[in-house]
């Protein structure tokens, strides 16, 4: 698993494929979505890949609290190869930038 730092081709071609598999509504507007989602604060996107290609993606959204960040799963998809294989709970277990004060 990785966390997107910056908007690389890599990163756009590859929600730009996995959005459409979310909802068929989905689709990714352009290059400055990806930009402005990981020049954002309160967002984090942890992705996981294979050394081809990007399979998985989510979005983090980090509220701060007393007691620290608390991330909140506001989407994650999974490329149709990897459904079914527990890939999208990897992606949000360690809940990167953020914790849950259930834990």
């Amino acid at each position: 698993m990785g966390i997107v730092g910056e908007a690389a081709q890599e990163f756009v071609d590859a929600f730009g494929g996995l959005l459409p598999q979310l909802s068929s509504m989905a689709e990714l507007r352009d290059r400055e979505t990806i930009e402005r989602m990981v020049s954002c604060e309160a967002a984090t996107l942890p992705v996981g890949r294979s050394p081809e290609a990007i399979h998985r993606g989510a979005v983090l959204a980090l509220s701060p609290l007393p007691f620290g960040l608390r991330a909140r799963v506001e989407g994650v998809v999974v490329d149709g190869t990897g459904r079914g294989r527990g890939v999208a709970g990897l992606l949000t277990a360690d809940r990167p930038g953020g914790r849950s004060p259930d834990r």
